[in-house]
């Protein structure tokens, strides 16, 4: 699984196009392109996406239960590894 974010923050500098961001909150920023997310960040946002993943598996492998068809389950990669009938 990945999921991208640009980054505009060098092609506005090169640009001569400046931003100010005011916010009430550590992250309230946290999507605005004109910054690169640090670390911490970074890990929340991937830990989110993995949630979002596993949850859309997990929903996938229900219906497919239902409907009779095959079970699918995330392997360590976040990547649907094992579907079985």
């Amino acid at each position: 699984m990945s999921s991208a974010r640009c980054a505009l923050g060098p092609l506005l500098e090169r640009l001569g196009v400046s931003t100010d961001v005011v916010k009430d909150g550590a992250w309230a920023d946290l999507f605005f392109p004109s910054r690169r997310l640090d670390e911490g960040e970074r890990a929340v946002v991937e830990r989110d996406l993995y949630v979002i993943y596993v949850t859309f598996l997990d929903v996938v492998a229900r219906r497919r239960r239902r409907a009779g068809s095959s079970t699918c389950s995330a392997g360590s990669s976040g990547r649907s590894t094992s579907c079985a009938r």
